[in-house]
């Protein structure tokens, strides 16, 4: 089954927030919890919008079940999602093949590298 982009996207979210959540679950059972809530981000503004927003969309109301989840987190005030840009995403070093320069932009992203160093 092909997933669009924003079922993707739910995926990841839906993903994170169960780690999260277990996290959460952790810190608490060692008497440790957390109080600021988990941040999450993403690349897909709809996503974002759709975790704050219940309004249904004909293209998502399959997904909302597994996303309801999310949202519930979103509003009991466990996780923030924030938008990062997908240049700005660490993680596609990892799951994507890169050009040089996007490749040299993840290591700095990575903190592996300072940025502007003269190349040898």
């Amino acid at each position: 089954m092909a997933y669009s982009t924003l079922e993707a996207e739910f995926t990841a979210l839906i993903e994170g927030n169960r780690k999260a959540q277990w996290l959460r679950g952790l810190y608490s059972e060692i008497d440790r919890p957390l109080q600021d809530p988990t941040p999450l981000k993403s690349n897909n503004q709809g996503a974002i919008k759709t975790a704050h927003n219940p309004k249904y969309h004909s293209r998502t109301k399959h997904t909302l079940l597994k996303f309801q989840g999310v949202r519930e987190s979103v509003s009991e005030g466990n996780i923030t999602i924030s938008f990062v840009p997908t240049e700005d995403m660490p993680a596609d070093g990892f799951t994507k093949a890169l050009s040089a320069p996007k490749f040299e932009r993840f290591i700095q992203l990575l903190g592996f590298s300072e940025p502007n160093l003269p190349r040898l």
